[in-house]
């Protein structure tokens, strides 16, 4: 019969075989498991980004037989109708859209053709993190049988879950480099080319495609009368927004600039915001990368907070 000082000992040494089964059985069975799971979702998160459906081996994953991996054709319009066509979108390039803008009971026509794309740069960063995230995943799957630690994997997750979590702001963010933030005139993507007081992007925010116009009239510090800036005049630089009074404007958030002013740097002219027209549009690939970041971050947590608990458990 044990004495009652070797029962905990007893009781040391079953808690730490048991520690010891368990963490066996996590790096021998589940978390090679997880990790190709983990593997699924992130491919599937290329696919939807990408431009193209990707070849893994011969694992061929079900659920990708659903999704559209071709260009796809979004159709878009404001609810008042004053700005309204389609863009056809294959992985991150814009690779033709037709856009008409209604100002001042005038139609103005213009299109976007693959001979000058427009770049989405958003999903394009967004494709290259989870490219990240799947090469870290790619190094802990070929170390899973050697004897590396435990730490050793919890900072792999750490930075797989980092990496997604980038690819998901940069689809549910405003773009930085955006008007006012930059003032960005493009002379060869929009044909026949824009007028000198319209200012028109294509971008991603809260998981949806969003196409913007901007009416622009310029102000001059030396002259009263007002004038249209050229594309030419507009320099790509940084750019300062003031709401009328001169408060700063925070130009990462998403109201209307209506109103507003755009102080150009280096030069006297100030450009007033008159009309801006915005059109979101859902985007069944943006959907689905949201869905299967979700997914990811779920196995992810699960598997780093089990490392965490037999971590400290030894």
């Amino acid at each position: 019969m044990a004495t009652s000082t070797e029962r905990p000992e007893q009781v040391h040494v079953l808690e730490k075989a048991y520690l010891q089964a368990e963490t066996e059985w996590l790096r021998t069975q589940e978390m090679p498991f997880v990790l190709k799971e983990l593997q699924k979702n992130l491919i599937n998160c290329s696919d939807c980004l990408g431009n193209k459906k990707e070849k893994v081996g011969d694992d061929i994953l079900p659920e990708r037989k659903y999704l559209d991996y071709g260009s796809r054709l979004i159709s878009f319009e404001t609810p008042l109708g004053n700005l309204k066509g389609f863009v056809s979108i294959e992985g991150w390039i814009v690779k033709e859209a037709e856009l008409n803008l209604k100002i001042n009971k005038n139609v103005l026509k213009t299109k976007i053709t693959n001979l000058h794309p427009w770049i989405l740069s958003q999903i394009q960063n967004a494709y290259n993190y989870i490219q990240m995230a799947r090469s870290e995943l790619n190094n802990l799957l070929q170390e899973i049988m050697t004897n590396h630690s435990l730490s050793y994997f919890q900072k792999g997750l750490d930075e797989i879950s980092t990496l997604i979590t980038k690819a998901r702001q940069d689809l549910i963010l405003p773009n930085k480099n955006r008007f006012p933030t930059k003032l960005l005139m493009p002379h060869l993507i929009f044909q026949p080319q824009l007028p000198q007081d319209v200012i028109i992007e294509i971008g991603v925010r809260n998981n949806q495609l969003v196409v913007t116009a901007y009416v622009l009239t310029a102000k001059s510090k030396r002259s009263p009368s007002h004038q249209i800036l050229s594309p030419g005049n507009v320099p790509n630089t940084e750019a300062i927004a003031f709401a009328p009074g001169g408060a700063l404007l925070p130009t990462s958030g998403c109201g209307t600039l209506v109103g507003s002013i755009v102080k150009l740097p280096n030069s006297p002219h100030q450009v007033e915001v008159i009309d801006q027209m915005e059109a979101h549009c859902n985007a069944i690939n943006l959907d689905c990368v949201l869905r299967f970041t979700e997914e990811a971050f779920g196995l992810v947590n699960d598997l780093r907070d089990k490392i965490i608990a037999l971590n400290s458990g030894n």
